[in-house]
């Protein structure tokens, strides 16, 4: 017998299930009953089924643990409405068009989005590459370009984090000023 054909004959279908038929969750949780009840009725403590039931308590326990998955799964989501909310109420407090900009970095505090990261080990990779063809200010400024830099100071900052050496200093008059008021000629 199979395991559609013991659902069948616990839920008193008039036509048994065939193999292709998906019982529903109401049958399902008619027949987990039954064998609950089964077990129940056992007063020694030792259990023999025949193989459909076995399949049908295997059955059981696969529909447990995705329950149990959903389960987490729904806490998770219940977690994130939670700080969302309570992010919208800081948002609104402080004020959405606050110029500071007080409300919104509160309301990310609190949801804890990601920030977002620059790709340093590619930025770096680019730079040597340029360096290799033009000038270091050159290649600085290029990559600075490329990346949406404000102005190379930044740039120098991160690229001596990476073991780049001979940089001109972050601080210098060419390093703070603006990306736009640097001018390269073009070969």
């Amino acid at each position: 017998m199979s395991v559609n054909k013991l659902i069948s004959k616990i839920c008193n279908l008039p036509v048994p299930l065939k193999k292709k038929d998906v019982p529903s969750p109401i049958m399902l949780k008619k027949v987990f009953f039954h064998m609950q009840s089964r077990i129940m009725e056992s007063k020694t403590g030792s259990f023999r089924f025949k193989k459909d039931e076995t399949q049908v308590l295997l059955l059981a326990l696969e529909k447990a643990m995705e329950h149990g998955y959903l389960q987490d799964e729904n806490d998770r989501l219940d977690e994130l409405k939670r700080r969302v909310n309570d992010g919208r109420s800081a948002l609104l407090k402080e004020g959405a068009h606050d110029p500071t900009g007080k409300g919104a970095r509160k309301m990310v505090k609190i949801i804890g989005a990601p920030r977002k990261k620059r790709d340093w080990s590619l930025i770096h990779c680019d730079f040597v590459i340029l360096k290799e063809a033009t000038n270091t200010s050159e290649a600085l400024i290029e990559t600075a370009k490329r990346y949406n830099f404000s102005n190379v100071s930044s740039l120098i900052q991160g690229l001596r984090k990476h073991k780049v050496k001979n940089l001109p200093s972050h601080t210098s008059e060419f390093a703070t000023k603006n990306i736009s008021a640097h001018n390269i000629s073009k070969k």
